[in-house]
């Protein structure tokens, strides 16, 4: 897993907020430079953003607070090409740690960011063409 010093990959996002997908921003900023970009993103699908969705398998991904044991996460540079994926357009990007154990006892994992056909986790930038990282 690449590291780079000084930047941290924020998400921020209402769920089960709108009719249809709810989109947050995906904020990459550096220590010393501030922002440096800003994406449109969703967590799941439409169907799958109420807070109850966190639990299960497609949901959002777990607010911080409902995740006790673990203190960070981090996002793999280096890229998994996943375009024979259905619905995964390109790159994913992996989401560390794996798995996460959610505060009623439930375990997530496999969490990554990427472009998304079918509107699951997406990123999305006015070019979609440009690499995330």
């Amino acid at each position: 897993m690449s590291h780079h010093k000084g930047y941290h990959l924020v998400f921020v996002a209402h769920g089960d907020r709108d009719v249809g997908l709810d989109q947050g921003r995906l904020i990459l900023e550096h220590i010393d430079r501030g922002h440096q970009n800003i994406w449109t993103a969703a967590t799941s699908h439409r169907r799958n953003q109420k807070l109850d969705s966190i639990h299960k398998r497609g949901g959002m991904l777990p607010p911080a607070f409902r995740v006790p044991l673990v203190t960070q996460l981090t996002v793999s540079t280096t890229p998994i090409n996943l375009s024979h994926v259905r619905g995964v357009d390109g790159n994913f990007y992996q989401i560390s740690p794996y798995e996460m154990v959610i505060d009623k006892g439930g375990k997530r994992s496999d969490f990554g960011i990427h472009l998304d056909s079918s509107r699951c986790t997406q990123v999305s930038h006015h070019d979609e063409s440009r690499e995330l990282f």
